[in-house]
């Protein structure tokens, strides 16, 4: 259940990264920053979704657990980085 939200949060945060990277100009100080933070927290959101959706006697608890920890984390470093974006 927990894999499950946390997967619909990552997408939904990557949602609205799309928009916003569309929008920041290609010259901006703060492009490879955001551009870094979306690439790992795609990468992180499908790696979440391969383990939480494997066949039920495939599942890898540990690792299930990590990845949601680490796909918590991303989204939590994206939003912050979003957040230091709003501020300048």
């Amino acid at each position: 259940m927990q894999a499950q939200e946390t997967l619909i949060k990552c997408r939904h945060a990557l949602k609205y990264t799309y928009v916003f990277g569309y929008f920041l100009s290609l010259t901006h100080k703060f492009r490879p920053l955001f551009e870094d933070q979306q690439t790992k927290l795609e990468a992180v959101t499908e790696r979440l979704a391969d383990l939480a959706f494997a066949p039920v006697e495939k599942i890898d608890h540990a690792a299930l657990k990590n990845q949601i920890r680490v796909a918590g984390n991303f989204m939590e470093n994206l939003v912050q980085a979003f957040q230091e974006y709003a501020d300048t």
